[in-house]
Order: C-alpha cells, then structure tokens, then sequence
C-alpha cells in the first residue's frame, strides 16, 4: 500500500509504501506520529466505504437454507472507487480524527492505492453463524 500525503501536520508533500516491515523514524516534531495515525485511521476507516449488501431474495436464503453466495467480483470491479471514496472522506474527518481545529487540515489530502493488489475469488470460504 502507499499513502500520499499532502500540507499534513509537518509533512508538505511526501508518501510512504508499507511493506511487511515498514519503520518510519526521524527528529522529533517531524511527523512521524501524525503520519502513523494517519495510515492508522485511514485503513481502520476503509471498513466503512465497502458494504456488502445482501439483497431480500438472498437473506430468505439465509433463513430457509442457512446459506448464501456473495460474488466478490462486483467489489474486485469496485477496489478503486473504495479506495478513492475512503480517502476523500477521511481527509474531510481529519479535524474530528486528530480532535484539530478546523483551518489546522484545511488543505490537507491523504489518499491511498494500492500497488500489485492480487484477490484470488476461486476460493470457496464458508463461514457458519
């Protein structure tokens, strides 16, 4: 994954990729904690923009049988409305986020992609509630 950043906290103009071990170090009051709870509150927040929306005709489904099939290929097609869709409405919640006054994010922009993002959906998952 790699978060740009833009007039956020101390950092003007920067990005980051995380990897499997990713150690984000320098100076005190450079940025590093605004930019940790940055990528923190962003990808805790993603949840939010992809909803699974289970039709009627499938919850009697559920019901009667005690199963569904959800295909994923229509939220594989979506990944990147998600993606775009999340981090503008995270960066509009920055003021509330970081408990900030309003002008302090003003022009500030947080965005996320997603590089090499592979999701294999010839897997069968089955899960019982």
């Amino acid at each position: 994954m790699k978060f740009s950043f833009k007039k956020f906290g101390f950092v003007d103009d920067g990005e980051i990729e995380l990897s499997d071990l990713t150690i984000i170090c320098g100076a005190n009051n450079t940025g590093k904690t605004y930019i940790s709870y940055g990528i923190y509150g962003l990808i805790r927040n993603f949840k939010r923009y992809v909803d699974i929306l289970i039709p009627s005709k499938q919850t009697k489904s559920l019901k009667d049988n005690g199963s569904i099939e959800i295909d994923l290929n229509t939220y594989k097609n979506d990944i990147e409305k998600y993606i775009e869709t999340s981090s503008e409405v995270f960066t509009k919640q920055l003021t509330g986020y970081f408990s900030a006054p309003e002008e302090f994010f003003i022009d500030s922009k947080i965005e996320f992609s997603i590089n090499k993002f592979k999701l294999n959906l010839n897997v069968t998952i089955q899960r019982s509630i």
